[in-house]
Order: C-alpha cells, then structure tokens, then sequence
C-alpha cells in the first residue's frame, strides 16, 4: 500500500527541519544511495563512499516535507557531513520509517 520497500523513508533536511530536494539542490542527483540490509551506502562524486546505518529511533525530531509534519530519526553526523560538505550548506539526513509517528509523508 505504501509502494516500494522503504520508499521516501530517508530525507535531507536543513537546520530548519525542513525538507531538501533534488529541484532545489541539484547536485543532490549526483548522490547515489543503494539500500543495503540495516541502512544505506552513499556515494558522491569526490568522496568516499559512506555505509549509514538505520537509526534506531532512539532520538526522534520533528521534520516537515510539503505540509505533512512527520516524527524522524536522525542518521548521525557522518551522514551529515557527507551531504553538508558535497551541498556546501548545513542538512542532515534523518529517517522517518513507517512506525514513525505521522510516518505518511508525501515528497
């Protein structure tokens, strides 16, 4: 009913907790995120590719894509590192699985 295995459960947001996309960032269509059993492996051109685990919920935020307010994980600051150093701006990458609170996020 929700489509793809972990489909739009993985997000970039800026220090606003606001979603990041590909029509505002384009370089973002450059990043390459392969699904792997516990996280994801992300690769971007000119550095190293990075294995980033799911996280486990344990510290949850508020994030807001379009007009949906869902609660997330944050995947760490290797994650956002990665992101802020490819973007050249702060954003993090957080994970809004389907037992999130407000989990039907529409991006």
């Amino acid at each position: 009913a929700r489509g793809l295995d972990g489909d739009r459960t993985w997000m970039l947001v800026d220090p606003e907790r606001r979603f990041v996309t590909g029509r505002q960032e384009g370089r973002l269509v450059q990043v390459r995120a392969r699904a792997e059993a516990g996280g994801l492996e992300l690769r971007a051109p000119g550095m190293p590719a990075l294995q980033i685990a799911t996280p486990a919920g344990d510290a949850r935020t508020t994030v807001t894509g379009w007009r949906d307010t869902v609660d997330a994980a944050d995947a760490g600051d290797a994650a956002a590192g990665l992101f802020s150093s490819f973007l050249g701006r702060a954003v993090r990458l957080v994970h809004a699985g389907y037992d999130a609170e407000g989990s039907e996020i529409s991006l």
